[in-house]
């Protein structure tokens, strides 16, 4: 909503997420990438991509919560005052990368958790 564009990154459903977006009538400014996160990310990294916005649910309690947060953040693929939103396991402790701060942490239950994270700005 809102969004002048959106790329969706998933391994396995591919056909759906475009169906969706057919379905909202979006196919101009949403595309899929197929392929493994960690390194779709590397390649985005690479060219330089920059988002405002990156939301990641990856499966929980495997380190791919802490795996894409270091990547997004080794790439510099979060703008100066983009978002970065991981659902991940509430047990789970995503390590800081430097330079990035926890802006908000919400605990669903005792299973699901929901970090948001944006890179330190200094004056």
């Amino acid at each position: 909503r809102g969004a002048v564009s959106a790329l969706f990154i998933d391994r396995r459903t591919k056909p759906l997420i475009e169906a969706n977006i057919r379905l909202v009538h979006a196919e101009a400014e949403a595309k899929v990438r197929p392929g493994d996160v960690l390194a779709v990310l590397g390649e985005l990294a690479a060219r330089g991509e920059q988002y405002d916005l990156i939301f990641a649910d990856p499966p929980y309690h495997k380190g791919l919560g802490a795996s894409t947060l270091q990547r997004v953040a080794a790439g510099d693929l979060l703008s100066e005052e983009g978002i970065l939103i991981i659902e991940h396991g509430a047990e789970e402790e995503l390590p800081l990368p430097v330079g990035y701060a926890c802006v908000r942490r919400m605990n669903y239950g005792k299973t699901t958790a929901v970090s948001m994270y944006g890179k330190e700005l200094h004056p």
